[in-house]
């Protein structure tokens, strides 16, 4: 049933250049398609993704609490961070 209805209100998105999407991971569902990264550098595929944490913003469930450790509600997001990860946010795909 669930799979019925997900095909009957799903929304197919071409993304172009310029394109901004916001979703709320824990209260949508969604999923991407396989794409054809290509090797010249103006048609590679440049994905930047920006998790954010409103203040005030919709409680976890404890599941999701409990599957993601240290996460707490607050002003920033926690994210993953791993051992000698550097945080960069390219402009230009590479």
């Amino acid at each position: 049933m669930l799979d019925e209805v997900a095909e009957e209100l799903r929304y197919d998105m071409i993304f172009e250049p310029g394109d901004i999407q916001f979703l709320h991971n824990h209260v949508t569902a969604h999923g991407r398609t396989i794409y054809q990264d290509w090797p010249e550098l103006e048609r590679k595929r440049h994905l930047l993704r920006l998790c954010l944490a409103t203040p005030g913003g919709r409680p976890l469930v404890d599941e999701i609490l409990e599957r993601y450790g240290d996460l707490k509600p607050g002003p920033h997001p926690a994210g993953i961070i791993v051992e000698g990860m550097e945080l960069t946010t390219p402009l230009e795909p590479a």
